[in-house]
């Protein structure tokens, strides 16, 4: 399924709690595939992001992970090497989950895969959930998050 994804949908970057895990992050599935994690993230509703691969290990296979009922996931992956990602839902995504895993025809290596571009998040009433990208390269809370610094 190919969808185009023009800019942010949100408006603002994306993702985490102060000094710890991502909110937003990558982590090694099983089978050589990569799972991206949406941690803390009670109140978000609606995530989307972009990841840039070696061309390399072929076509990516994305797909759906832990999501509610009725959460939509939209892949745009007309450009090799990249993709962009869409989640969105009515109700919220819920705490801590494995938004989408994705396969590739060769296993992925750590530096196989990051998160390019900016990410957005929204809470369930359509607001900008405000986040900024680590050195570690996953997403957590921006220093100006105010009202959601104390929910996650």
């Amino acid at each position: 399924m190919a969808a185009r994804i023009g800019g942010s949908l949100f408006g603002v970057k994306i993702g985490p709690k102060a000094d710890e895990q991502g909110l937003l992050r990558l982590e090694p599935g099983k089978d050589g595939s990569i799972v991206v994690v949406l941690e803390s993230g009670a109140e978000v509703s609606a995530v989307s992001f972009g990841l840039r691969y070696d061309p390399a290990l072929g076509g990516a296979v994305v797909l759906a992970g832990e999501l509610a009922d009725g959460a939509v996931l939209t892949v745009n992956d007309t450009v090799a090497g990249e993709l962009t990602i869409l989640i969105d839902s009515a109700g919220p995504l819920g705490k801590s989950l494995r938004l989408v895993s994705i396969g590739f025809e060769t296993n992925v290596t750590d530096q196989s895969i990051e998160f390019a571009g900016a990410a957005s998040m929204a809470d369930v009433m359509g607001n900008s959930v405000p986040v900024e990208l680590r050195s570690d390269k996953s997403w957590r809370l921006a220093a100006d998050s105010g009202r959601y610094r104390s929910r996650f």
